[in-house]
């Protein structure tokens, strides 16, 4: 799977790190830390993937090549689409449009076409066709620069999206078969193998036109393409979803109860694999913090130690003070007294000591309340139990949804969340319900304690 590639990516990058750092070679950081940021933004963690993104701005970043800013404009503005924030995200595609318009360089037009790709795809997700051609229309331009042969993945991707846009949001299923053939033809002269989006896409033409026995010829050339590459599971599940609904369609309850059946162990095999991956990049991005708590743990020991050195010696020229002076019974109340004060003091020390104890807490509500993409790193840090109950619970929870337990398990209200997080009060209500919903919550139990007694 393309996860398990990520997955390695994130492993050198972090091993170069730890080589980088140790050796000081600010140089490679920011490459490395692109790495990082593509590789956690792939597994959708995408707020610390933008963690290593704002890294990376530190480091000089207006002298480094367009092509490398234009990479981490392009991941910020994934990021940010993932994340819903739709506005955010077409600002650094912009970014790239100004950063690049006017490159001869072909690297740096290939960017420039992905972006104006990014762009077509927001406004296809938010339903403004016009806008979605436009833009779609732009990256075919650039792309007729280069010699078919180099951009023909491209340009079939381009009809692809158009065959949906005409059959999703335009109603124009003769246009979209005609998107989806040339898609289809284009990757056939160029030996791609992947063709099940097209077939996908040719069959829900003929299946919303009520000819169920040619939607299952089109259905039947996707699965057995699906097979033939050994596609991810998101593709085996979308097989057989439409496999069964068009059996449905047919009366034929066997096979449509058949591929009910696969889909179900798909998903199962999903949810295993989506555990594994989560829990390794978890460890992944804690193993460096966690190295880090180790040294400021020694830290807190060895300061503990010189404390309780420095009550031992207290302690003794105190007890040598009150042996070697003989005082009468009227000064005797009144070194009680100045023992008290010490003890207090040394009382007072040692709240201190449980204050410092006590302000990661204190951290990780800051940072919530920042709205830091540091905070749910932050957050598996000091309460590991808490993210691993929730994955036990549902192990397809996405890392905003942990986030979002994140904040009710630390108090914050609806409002609260809704105040940092720059979101709508229903759009969280409506979320917090969700999750309710999945971890099957009564109507009369608080969430936060139901969140607290994991």
């Amino acid at each position: 799977m393309v996860t398990l590639e990520y997955l390695k990516t994130i492993k050198y990058a972090k091993e170069a790190e730890s080589i980088a750092l140790k050796t000081n070679n600010k140089k490679k950081l920011p490459y490395i830390y692109l790495e990082l940021a593509h590789g956690f933004s792939s597994l959708e963690f995408q707020k610390e993937s933008i963690t290593y993104l704002n890294k990376i701005i530190t480091f000089d970043f207006d002298k480094k090549p367009k092509e490398f800013k234009a990479r981490v404009n392009h991941i910020y503005s994934w990021n940010y689409m993932e994340l819903g924030l739709g506005k955010q995200a077409l600002e650094y595609n912009r970014k790239n449009v100004l950063l690049l318009k006017n490159s001869k360089d072909s690297v740096e037009l290939k960017h420039l076409a992905q972006t104006y790709e990014d762009i077509a795809f927001h406004y296809y997700a938010e339903e403004i066709t016009d806008s979605s051609f436009y833009y779609f229309k732009k990256q075919e331009n650039i792309l007729r620069k280069f010699p078919e042969k180099e951009t023909f993945l491209s340009n079939a991707t381009i009809y692809s999206i158009k065959g949906y846009l005409f059959l999703e949001q335009k109603k124009q299923k003769d246009s979209a078969r005609l998107y989806f053939q040339k898609a289809l033809a284009l990757r056939k002269k160029y030996n791609d193998n992947y063709l099940d989006r097209e077939y996908l896409g040719l069959g829900e033409c003929s299946f919303l036109e009520g000819d169920y026995n040619k939607a299952l010829e089109y259905y039947l050339k996707a699965e057995k393409n699906i097979q033939e590459k050994n596609a991810e599971f998101n593709e085996n599940n979308d097989i057989n979803q439409v496999l069964a609904k068009v059996y449905e369609a047919l009366n034929d309850t066997e096979k449509q109860t058949y591929y009910l059946k696969k889909n179900k162990q798909f998903n199962d095999s999903l949810k295993v694999a989506h555990k594994q991956n989560t829990d390794e990049a978890v460890s992944l991005m804690m193993n460096k913090k966690t190295e880090e708590n180790t040294s400021v743990k020694k830290n807190y020991t060895a300061l503990l130690i010189v404390i309780l050195v420095a009550l031992s010696v207290t302690g003794i020229f105190i007890y040598r003070y009150f042996k070697k002076r003989k005082i009468d019974s009227d000064k005797t109340e009144e070194l009680l007294v100045e023992k008290e004060i010490l003890l207090s003091q040394k009382e007072e020390e040692t709240q201190d000591l449980r204050q410092k104890v006590n302000e990661s807490f204190e951290e990780v509500v800051q940072l919530a309340k920042d709205n830091s993409p540091e905070f749910f790193t932050r957050f598996t840090e000091v309460y590991p139990d808490v993210v691993s109950k929730l994955l036990e619970k549902d192990s397809r929870l996405r890392v905003t949804e942990l986030t979002l337990c994140a904040y009710f398990y630390l108090g914050f209200t609806s409002k609260d969340v809704a105040l940092y997080t720059f979101k709508a009060v229903n759009t969280v209500r409506n979320r917090r319900q969700n999750l309710r919903n999945k971890f099957d919550i009564p109507a009369d139990k608080n969430m936060e304690l139901w969140l607290k007694n994991l």
